[in-house]
């Protein structure tokens, strides 16, 4: 049982660079999430918690990065 905790961020890349900066265990690289027409990450925080970081709706313009 646990809990998967959402984010928004209106700068995804930003967020991706400074999760990779801060050596995050990182899940799910950043990646476009077609179902919810955005990209995102997916990393566990120091507790355990899984986190997703999500661009914002319709942020599926820009090539993810890897």
């Amino acid at each position: 049982c646990g809990i998967v905790l959402w984010f928004l961020d209106e700068d995804i890349d930003r967020a991706y660079a400074r999760a990779g900066q801060a050596k995050a265990e990182i899940l799910e690289a950043l990646s476009v999430n077609r179902r919810a027409r955005h990209r995102e990450f997916w990393l566990r925080d120091p507790n355990g918690y899984v986190v997703v970081v999500a661009g914002p709706y319709g942020d599926l313009s820009a090539p993810p990065r890897t």
